[in-house]
């Protein structure tokens, strides 16, 4: 077996997940015999699994921002691109996704990235308990506002 399409970068899960939702409509646009069942399978378990995650409530322009936020921890582009896609909820997780997190980061930093995981908890829990989108999104908006000065998403 050869490998034709190097890996050229690493991807968020937002960027993931909108590929495997275009991909999906590009296979649904074709006949149905020329539509391949092991791709169809494939796109439905991966775009499955994503939509259970954090991720299926954010967009590309809510990762730029996180990555904005992120910034002057100075943390390495493989570490915001996890915290993005795992979003963790405690400081061990968060220890574990940072190298030498004690040494490199101060304890302000730590307390700015804590408050970043409640943040991301408590937006989810929202967003979990609110019945109708226009209700999440009214939510976020203004508690987005009111703790980044901007909205997410």
């Amino acid at each position: 077996m050869e490998v034709i399409n190097k890996m050229v970068t690493l991807l968020p899960n937002v960027e993931v997940l909108k590929i495997i939702n275009e991909t999906r409509a590009r296979e649904t646009k074709k006949k149905k015999h020329d539509q391949d069942s092991k791709l169809s399978t494939l796109l439905f378990e991966t775009s499955s699994y994503l939509n259970q995650t954090p991720v299926a409530s954010q967009n590309e322009e809510h990762f730029c921002k996180l990555v904005e936020v992120l910034k002057p921890v100075k943390l390495t582009q493989a570490e915001i691109l996890q915290i993005a896609n795992l979003r963790p909820s405690s400081s061990i997780e968060l220890q574990l996704i940072i190298e030498d997190c004690e040494e490199r980061i101060k304890t302000e930093e730590q307390l700015e990235l804590k408050s970043l995981q409640c943040y991301h908890r408590w937006r989810q829990n929202l967003w979990t308990r609110a019945k109708q989108p226009t209700d999440r999104k009214r939510a976020n908006t203004e508690y987005d506002r009111a703790y980044f000065g901007f909205v997410l998403a």
